[in-house]
């Protein structure tokens, strides 16, 4: 049965979402699916992943759509564990159990990344369309104080590879790596929780984690690897999107997506001049 049957039927339509995220040149594929699907020979691995609702708006043709999964799964830990990559695109295909046809949804790129530790979930923002200055847009840089980019992002400019520290373990118990005393100089310890931690366990292979927590002498991050003594990891700093931050942390306040000053008031419009 033909994919628009089975969408507009109230009684045979089974729907899942197909996501394909394009990362570095390589792809992930993932459903919201109980189980994987297979479509065409590939293979969708079932995540417990949500979006925000695709709306028409005539005033601009293109919009930001969240996409939330679980903070520890695919893909936001490649997102976030990967500094060094330069864009991620996402498409998403609608079908239906059972049936050979499926139908693309939307097509975006990345353009926004924050974790919500309380809910174990992150959110990953992407934009639809064409990329201009649209009502929108300016509203969120004028209202909203945090900045909607992901750091170490093309949109961000930091560069991770200026802010990456290659270190050599004293070892690992569990998820505690430690380090030599001082390692985070001249960052401080906090500046890198909830940053990201690389270690290359074979050569060109690497596995990743985010960093929990951090003092002056260990780390903990997520996950538990067979790290010895003398091997090198990598770690990153992580940014919590202020202003402050941006200046003091990475001195990259010139290109701070968010609002500057005083947060707004209710009732405030970056459209109303005062007086």
């Amino acid at each position: 049965m033909a994919y628009d049957t089975l969408q507009r039927s109230r009684s045979e339509g089974r729907p899942v979402e197909l996501y394909d995220f394009y990362l570095a040149g390589r792809v992930l594929r993932l459903t919201n699916a109980a189980y994987k699907i297979e479509f065409g020979g590939l293979v969708y691995r079932p995540v417990p992943i949500t979006r925000t609702r695709l709306v028409l708006q005539p005033q601009t043709d293109r919009q930001d759509i969240t996409i939330t999964v679980p903070f520890t799964e695919s893909p936001a830990r490649e997102i976030l564990l990967e500094p060094d990559m330069p864009r991620v695109l996402v498409t998403v295909w609608g079908m239906h159990f059972g049936d050979s046809e499926r139908k693309e949804i939307f097509r975006a790129r990345l353009v926004g990344f924050r974790v919500r530790l309380a809910n174990g979930v992150a959110d990953i923002t992407v934009r639809t369309g064409k990329q201009q200055l649209s009502r929108a847009k300016i509203n969120r840089m004028f209202r909203t104080r945090y900045c909607p980019y992901m750091v170490y992002s093309d949109e961000c400019g930091v560069s991770s590879a200026a802010f990456r520290k290659d270190l050599i373990a004293v070892g690992a118990s569990g998820p505690t790596v430690n380090l030599p005393t001082g390692w985070a100089a001249p960052l401080t310890p906090a500046d890198y929780t909830f940053g990201a931690f690389a270690w290359e366990f074979y050569p060109g292979v690497s596995v990743t984690a985010w960093i929990l927590n951090a003092t002056d002498t260990a780390i903990v991050i997520d996950r538990e690897y067979n790290i010895a003594p003398g091997d090198t990891i990598r770690v990153y700093p992580a940014c919590d999107k202020t202003p402050e931050t941006c200046q003091n942390r990475f001195n990259n306040i010139a290109r701070y997506g968010g609002m500057l000053g005083r947060p707004p008031l209710p009732g405030d419009s970056p459209f109303i001049a005062e007086g």
